[in-house]
Parts: C-alpha cells; sequence; structure tokens
C-alpha cells in the first residue's frame, strides 16, 4: 500500500469513526428518550418492520457489490466513459429494484399479522399497523431511487465525503426526533422526521456526486459494452444466492424471536442488537475504509502485495474484534441496566452466546473484503443460501421445538455461522486468488481466539467487583482495554503486522507532534 492510498484510508477512517461515534451518542440518547416515552413494546414493533423490509431488499441480490467491483479499474484509468456507463446501469437497475421492493412490500399489507405471535402485546395507542409498515417501506424506498449515487464517492477513496453527509443528517434526525419524544409526539410524526431526513440525505449526495463527478451527465446516455455487461451479469448470478441468505440469516432471527417469545422480548433484544451494531459499525467504520484501496491495489499491482496486505487488515481485524467482544460481554448488561433499567435485562447466557457470535462475525471482515474486491463471489454464491436455511432450522428447532426461548435461537445462528463462514470466506480467498495455504490465517485465528479467552477472563475478573455505575462502567471499559493490550503485546509483538503498525502509529504521531510545533 503506497503513501496515497494509506493517506485516503486514514482519512477516510478517521471521518467515518468521528461521524459514527457522535451519531452513536445522539443515537442511545434518542433510544433512551424513546424508551422512556414509548416503551419497549414500540422497539419490537420497529424493529419487526425493519428485519421485514430488510428481506424484501433482498431483491437487490448483491447488484450494488458487482458494479463497484466493476468500478476499480476504470477508476484507476480515469475512464470517464466507462465509469459513467457502470452508473447509468447502476441507475436503471436500482429504479427496477425500487418498484418491485414497492409492489411486493404493498402485496405483504393483508399478511402483516401472520408476523405477530400476541396481538394483545400491541400498544392500545398504536396506529393502524398498515399506516407504519408503510412508513417503513418508504423509508427503505428512498435509496434506491436517490442515494445509489454515493457508491461512486466511496469507490474514489472519498468516502469521508459520504460520512460527513450522512452524519448532518444523522444529527438533525436525532434532535428532531428527540424533541418530539419530549414534546409527547406520537409515533407516527418520529417516523415522518426520520423520511425527511433520509429523502434530504440521499437527494444532497446525490447532488454532491454530480458536482465531483460531471462527467455523469455528460455522458449520461453511455451504455456498458456485452464484454463488461457479461461480467456483471456472472457476478450478479454469483452475488444473488450470496444476497440472498445474507437477508434471509438477518431477516428472520426478529421475526422468529418474536413467534417465539412475544414483542417484548424482540424489544429486549433490539437493544442488545443496537449496540452490537454500534460496535459492529464502529469496527467497519476503521476497516471498510480500505476497501477501495485494496481495490485500487488488486487492479494495480500483483498477489504478493495483495497477500501482505491481507493479514496486515487482518491484524488490525483481529484486535478490533477481540477489544470490542470484550467489552461486549463485560459491559453489554451493565450498561443495558443503568441506561435502561433492570427491566430491560436478558439474560447471561443470551449475553454469552450473543457475543461469542459477534466475534465470529467480526472476524469475517478481512476475507470479506477480498472477496467483493478480488470479484470473487462465484466461489461463495451456495454459501448464505446453506447459513440461512442451517440458521433458519436450528433456530426454530432450538428456540420453539427445544423451548429454549431466545437463548436457543441465537445458539442455532451461532452454529450455522461457524459451519459456514468460519471456513468458506478465507477458503475462497486463500484458494482462489492468492492460491496459498491457510496454515497462517487459522494459527493467527487462534492466537486471536486465545487471546479473546485471556483478556475475557482478567477483565471479566475485575469487572465483576467494580459498583454498576457510570464510573464502575469507565473503570471496567479501561480495565477490558488494558486486558487486550497486554495480551495482543504478548502474543504478537514479534509479527510484521504488529511492527507495521507500531512503525504507522510512529510515523503519525512524528508528524502530528511536527505540525503542532
Amino acid at each position: 500500500m503506497n503513501q496515497s492510498r494509506t493517506q485516503k484510508s486514514l482519512k477516510n477512517t478517521f471521518f467515518a469513526l468521528f461521524s459514527q461515534l457522535l451519531a452513536v451518542f445522539l443515537g442511545f440518547l434518542c433510544r433512551t428518550v424513546f424508551i422512556y416515552t414509548l416503551g419497549n413494546s414500540y422497539l419490537g414493533i420497529s424493529s419487526l418492520f425493519s428485519n421485514v423490509l430488510s428481506l424484501l431488499s433482498i431483491t437487490e441480490l448483491g447488484f450494488s457489490t458487482a458494479i463497484i467491483y466493476t468500478m476499480y479499474k476504470p477508476i484507476a484509468n480515469n475512464d470517464q466513459k466507462k465509469i459513467a456507463a457502470l452508473m447509468n446501469l447502476y441507475a436503471q437497475v436500482y429504479r427496477v429494484m425500487g418498484i418491485i421492493i414497492l409492489v411486493v412490500g404493498i402485496i405483504l399489507i393483508p399478511f402483516l399479522n401472520l408476523f405477530i405471535s400476541d396481538i394483545s402485546q400491541m400498544p392500545t395507542d398504536l396506529p393502524p399497523i398498515w399506516i407504519i409498515y408503510l412508513m417503513y417501506l418508504i423509508n427503505t424506498l428512498l435509496t434506491y431511487f436517490y442515494g445509489y449515487k454515493r457508491s461512486i464517492i466511496i469507490a474514489t477513496q472519498n468516502g469521508y465525503i459520504n460520512s460527513t453527509n450522512t452524519l448532518v443528517f444523522v444529527v438533525l434526525r436525532n434532535i428532531l426526533q428527540i424533541f418530539i419524544l419530549l414534546c409527547g409526539g406520537a409515533f407516527v410524526f418520529y417516523l415522518l422526521i426520520q423520511l425527511l431526513t433520509t429523502f434530504l440525505e440521499n437527494i444532497r449526495i446525490s447532488l454532491i456526486a454530480d458536482k465531483m463527478y460531471p462527467y455523469l451527465k455528460t455522458y449520461n446516455k453511455e451504455k456498458v459494452s456485452q464484454e463488461d455487461l457479461s461480467k456483471i451479469k456472472k457476478n450478479i448470478v454469483a452475488m444473488a444466492s450470496y444476497r440472498l441468505g445474507f437477508g434471509l440469516i438477518n431477516g428472520t432471527d426478529n421475526l422468529i424471536i418474536t413467534k417465539v417469545s412475544g414483542f417484548l422480548v424482540t424489544g429486549l433484544y433490539s437493544n442488545y442488537m443496537l449496540l452490537n451494531s454500534t460496535v459492529q459499525e464502529l469496527y467497519r467504520q476503521i476497516i471498510t475504509p480500505m476497501t477501495s484501496a485494496v481495490g485500487n491495489l488488486i487492479a494495480t499491482s500483483d498477489k504478493s502485495n495483495s497477500y501482505h496486505l491481507f493479514f496486515k487488515i487482518f491484524f488490525l481485524n483481529g484486535f478490533l474484534a477481540v477489544f470490542s467482544s470484550v467489552c461486549l460481554i463485560n459491559l453489554i448488561n451493565p450498561f443495558i441496566k443503568l441506561l435502561w433499567g433492570k427491566q430491560s435485562l436478558l439474560s447471561y447466557v443470551f449475553v454469552f452466546v450473543f457475543v461469542i457470535n459477534a466475534f465470529v462475525t467480526c472476524m469475517r471482515e478481512t476475507s470479506k473484503i477480498f472477496i467483493d474486491t478480488a470479484g470473487l463471489f462465484w466461489f461463495i454464491r451456495w454459501k448464505t443460501i446453506v447459513e440461512a436455511l442451517l440458521n433458519i432450522v436450528l433456530s426454530w428447532i432450538l428456540g420453539h421445538s427445544m423451548n429454549l426461548g431466545i437463548e436457543g435461537v441465537i445458539l442455532g445462528t451461532l452454529i450455522s455461522n461457524l459451519t459456514t463462514n468460519f471456513w468458506w470466506e478465507p477458503f475462497v480467498v486463500h484458494k482462489y486468488y492468492f492460491d496459498k495455504p491457510l496454515s497462517k490465517y487459522y494459527l493467527d485465528y487462534c492466537k486471536y481466539f486465545v487471546c479473546f479467552c485471556l483478556s475475557y477472563l482478567l477483565s471479566g475478573y475485575f469487572v465483576q467487583i467494580f459498583n454498576e455505575n457510570l464510573f464502575g462502567l469507565i473503570l471496567g471499559f479501561l480495565t477490558s482495554i488494558f486486558s487486550c493490550s497486554v495480551f495482543f503485546v504478548l502474543l504478537f509483538y514479534n509479527t510484521d503486522e504488529f511492527r507495521y503498525y507500531l512503525t504507522l502509529f510512529s510515523n503519525i504521531l512524528k508528524k502530528l507532534s511536527k505540525k503542532s510545533l
């Protein structure tokens, strides 16, 4: 990775991370006001409809990923006509997808009650459920019709612009929603603010893209060549099963939990998912900006450089997985109890399984980046279908048939994750791109897991004796950082990856010190 790629990745990472941290703070503030004004039942409804619509979004079938992969080479070569042609195709397909989602979404309206196990748990002051559902549907559609141009901004390593734009409207949305909730506003007004800010965010990013890349309008009639279209079609066929399975996995857990345990537990689960997704977004804001740099490197360099880059990213990925998982398992229940009350807690057994699954999921990020940027979609086309089927069957059997409740549902998700993603994705990257054995990958993986276990045992001992207040949470967080750092240094201090980041960090400090003088 040359200096310009590193600088762009760091710049994108900084802006994305700053944006996410501010969004996290406002998101938790808004969630807290939401719980105390509307209650956990409304959270259950919100989570349920979000998952129903995530299932509808599988019609996208990985088209955006296939297009972005095809864009890396013309971007590296500054082939404006080809980039514009790809974006024209992107626009056409996304309009069709939006119409499909709209039609299917409307068809589902008469069947909404099928997703609800106990109507009596619904809030008495809730407007007709189809109105709430339509508002969620429209919010989903807005990105398909207006926001697709953000892809070219991200692909050209200008992700910080997208992060800044998102931040502006996240701040606006949360402030307005908090104001509405505190003034006793209804759930409908809360959702209207979400619709308005989503619309404005997507319109603005589209206008920014038009200004940054004026050739998009100049070549707005340009068409993709038959050769490129054939490649895109093949990648879409490969991505279709991947996307279908991914949508089923992410969309079915909440549906099963709602049927097994009801709206209230779904609402409580959504709090845990919010914390987990927040942590995931934070580490993805650090890793994901590297995607366009990897794509650029793959398009312009050899596989040897890419192989070394893989393990540099995997090292960062491993540290983030260990650190985030240790913090979650130590602090998630104390945090929820402090912020939203003891009545919002789920069992420690649930937390343990939930966090192990989060660790395994986090460790996938590096392989996923290389699958996307190297165009390895064909080799994983059946992976998520297998995972999704396993997830649905195991989650239903363990959660419903064996009466293990939400713990059984999440255990089913963990088992399906381990029996597919754990080996399939790294195997594809190493066999079909690097042509290298997996020994180093799994050796490093074992070290990261050992680091997680040791860090959890050390920090968990001290966290138990801290008071369950804000000061105790801060001490728990610092203890988790310290334990992860100690074991990472002990296990990895002699590796090339450790020395790379130590040098990188040292160079950044030197530059900052020079600027301050």
